[in-house]
């Protein structure tokens, strides 16, 4: 929404206020569906009332619906249930108060989870004037194709209710797992003490599974003088990723070993881990190498690190730049590249030298879910990389809740929030599962259209490189508006403003070539 709008809605209803125009309640709240992964504000005014709230998904997948209410005038506590064939969970979108060339917006960010019947996490369902609340419903994963049926009801604080027929098509379709890495940098040592349990492990990593990814990163600072290794924190997770459904044979995992130096070079100790890996079906484990080593004084000092621990068995991996793979980017088998950085440049160069690509990025925040939709899904996939992973699922200790009522929700660029009742997620995390989905969605189709004959076959590959071709030509980071936040970017925009590249129409088109073709 324009900013202009925002400042006309704030003039129509202090207009409303001083002549004294009297609005029911009813009449006072416009109720709307904005998209889940589309650009809205607190302050968004609808486009148009919802008659009823709608979705498609596919097999085996959770798919979100929003639910808002724009309030003409105060009107206090108003509550939201659902009835639907199973149980829907409700959280409450959390808006955090941005300022934006000098503008002052409410960006959803935190989705609160409900406590009790009207309570989400200390924040209450208020409705106020010249506003919107929101609710983020998620639909429970079905495995039979069909149409479910159910009801939206807004409870206003007089005793009316509004009633909205809840929609939801389950398509014939099961997209595949991501083949893949997606992930995120993971820092266990950046949650609470209270999170460093097992179960609380085994949460975040049912989480991140849950939330379409596919690898996860391991810190580890144990002894490898011995084998087995002794705290070794990655040799007690990986277990419990496993279990979690989170990691796969086929897919890396990022080690960031205190002792990859004498690791890597260890041709003993690097065959004993990759047999431990095979026997136990884990995945291979790349050997990080030093940190972005992009300015010329870093890669000077990272080149005896790299020509050290390079081929002796462990690939080496590493986040770097484009300026970086050109000091040291022969020596590192995997460039995790900048998203401000790629291009068919350095993608020829990594080519040229047969290196892996994947993608990673600071710049963001968890308070876009278009952004970090696109990120994941058309992004990664138009670029041809086999692996997305930013920083960072959790950032800093600071950026929790205590039990002591301690701690901050406030500016970060982690995708959770930790409280002591458990993971609080964000609307980009969960834009970050649909990018994901849209990727496993060209995917499928793509390995459809490996054998498929006819026209339509012929119509959905000019999709897939039409497709393919605007997503390259778009230039994702540069030329965006700064915003007060040197990481906030992009918060106020989408990456493809291009409207044949709008997520949700791209993946709607993909999986109707995908019902044809299967």
């Amino acid at each position: 929404m324009k900013l202009q709008s925002m400042r006309r809605t704030v003039v129509l209803v202090a207009a409303a206020l001083w002549l004294g125009v009297s609005i029911s309640p009813v009449e006072a709240a416009t109720i709307w569906q904005p998209g889940a992964t589309s650009m809205w504000y607190e302050a968004t005014l609808p486009q148009a009332e919802a008659q009823e709230f709608t979705a498609t998904t596919t097999l085996g997948e959770k798919e979100p619906v929003v639910v808002a209410l724009w309030a003409e005038e105060e009107l206090g506590p108003v509550r939201l249930t659902v009835d639907f064939p199973t149980e829907v969970e409700i959280r409450l979108v959390g808006f955090e108060r941005r300022t934006i060339e000098g503008d002052a917006l409410g960006i959803p960010f935190w989705l609160w989870p409900r406590q009790e019947e009207n309570s989400f996490v200390g924040h209450e369902n208020k409705a106020t004037a010249g506003a919107n609340v929101a609710w983020w419903l998620t639909i429970p994963a079905r495995e039979k194709p069909g149409t479910l049926a159910g009801t939206v009801r807004i409870h206003l604080p007089d005793g009316q209710t509004i009633s909205r027929p809840l929609l939801v098509e389950v398509l014939p379709i099961r997209l595949p797992r991501a083949d893949i890495a997606f992930g995120l940098y993971f820092n266990e040592h950046l949650v609470p003490e209270y999170a460093r349990t097992d179960e609380w492990q085994l949460a975040i990593y049912r989480d991140m599974a849950d939330h379409g990814h596919t690898t996860v990163t391991f810190y580890d600072y144990g002894d490898w003088s011995q084998l087995p290794p002794v705290n070794s924190r990655m040799w007690h997770n990986l277990p419990l990723a496993k279990q979690a459904g989170l990691i796969h044979s086929d897919i890396p995992c990022m080690a960031l070993l205190s002792s990859i130096a004498k690791i890597a070079t260890d041709d003993e100790t690097v065959a004993w881990l990759n047999a431990q890996c095979q026997e136990n079906g884990w995945p291979e484990l790349l050997g990080y190498g030093p940190d972005e080593p992009n300015a010329p004084e870093e890669a000077w000092k990272a080149l005896p690190v790299l020509e050290k621990i390079h081929g002796h068995g462990m690939r080496i991996v590493t986040a770097i730049n484009h300026l970086g793979v050109g000091y040291v980017g022969q020596l590192i088998d995997v460039w995790v590249l900048s998203m401000k950085y790629l291009g068919p440049g350095v993608l020829k160069w990594a080519d040229h030298w047969d290196k892996e690509v994947w993608t990673y990025g600071i710049d963001h925040r968890a308070s876009n879910a278009r952004w970090n939709r696109q990120y994941a899904g058309l992004f990664t996939w138009g670029w041809g990389l086999k692996g997305n992973c930013p920083w960072a699922y959790t950032t800093d200790k600071r950026y929790a809740l205590y039990p002591d009522g301690s701690g901050s929700s406030g500016i970060s660029n982690g995708f959770v929030l930790p409280t002591p009742d458990g993971i609080v997620t964000s609307v980009g995390w969960e834009g970050r599962r649909e990018g994901i989905k849209d990727y496993r969605a060209f995917q499928m189709l793509e390995k459809l259209l490996e054998q498929a004959q006819g026209p339509e076959a012929v119509q959905a590959r000019q999709f897939l490189a039409d497709t393919s071709t605007r997503v390259q030509d778009t230039d994702f980071w540069h030329g965006h508006e700064d915003t007060d936040y040197y990481w906030d970017r992009p918060d106020t925009h989408d990456i493809y403003t291009d409207s044949q590249l709008d997520v949700a129409s791209v993946r709607a088109k993909a999986l109707t070539f995908i019902h044809k073709l299967q």
